[in-house]
């Protein structure tokens, strides 16, 4: 969470995506820990990260989102489109850093101090079965003949949960049961998805021009479509994982 402490200034995209990464492996380490003590208050515990991850989440969305229509469409139908566009992602960035705040820092020093106390508890053999549970999970999704949207949902999220936890407890180990390509296909699938949604929401804001809605439905066709790409890449490889 080294992050929190750079200025404003110097808080770039790429920086949000750390931070929210951070935040991932912090939950993945949580659920292993309330696995293995039921004592442990993880939803209080994890109440003061979901707040900065959440936000970051919110600025990532737009980064990403603003990086892709521009990508994909810079029509002159969309200018105040991407200046409404421009003006939420700097608000929103406000609102994070409004977030990193004195009292946040000692939240997340204190939970942070409790996660270790509690995750010197947990022996090696437990670590390994729950790894392996992880493992079995995902095996038994891929098996799966058909893959839905929802089937590759919560799929990229056990991919990712077993990849944190695996570079967490098995640093020596160079073989990711996950390869990157294949988590990369997962997470651009979900980022054409979230888009795609998003683009729809605001094609069905009336108060918007009509050449607007109109050209804003056409980037929402067209991440859709690679979206529907990317779930046919991602059927057609799932069995040679």
């Amino acid at each position: 969470m080294i992050l929190l402490r750079k200025p404003i200034a110097q808080f770039g995209p790429r920086d949000f995506h750390a931070l929210r990464v951070d935040i991932k492996r912090i939950k993945a380490l949580m659920f292993l820990i309330s696995a293995n003590c039921t004592d442990f208050k993880r939803k209080k515990n994890y109440r003061p990260f979901r707040k900065l991850f959440r936000q970051a989440g919110i600025v990532r969305e737009l980064q990403l989102q603003e990086t892709m229509l521009r990508k994909y469409g810079p029509e002159a139908s969309l200018t105040m489109y991407f200046n409404h566009m421009d003006l939420e992602l700097q608000q929103e960035q406000q609102l994070f850093f409004n977030l990193n705040s004195r009292q946040i820092r000692k939240s997340l020093k204190e939970k942070a101090k409790k996660i270790l106390t509690a995750l010197g508890e947990i022996k090696g053999g437990f670590v390994k079965r729950y790894l392996q549970e992880k493992r079995e999970d995902i095996k038994s999704l891929l098996a799966t003949e058909i893959l839905h949207e929802h089937d590759v949902h919560l799929l990229r999220k056990k991919v990712k949960e077993l990849y944190y936890l695996q570079m967490i407890f098995q640093p020596e180990n160079n073989q990711l049961d996950i390869a990157d390509d294949f988590q990369q296909l997962l997470g651009q699938w979900h980022d054409c998805q979230v888009i795609s949604q998003d683009l729809l929401a605001d094609a069905q804001n009336h108060k918007r021009p009509p050449e607007e809605i109109k050209a804003i439905m056409s980037l929402h066709k067209k991440i859709s479509a690679q979206a529907s790409r990317l779930l046919e890449k991602i059927q057609t490889v799932k069995n040679r994982v």
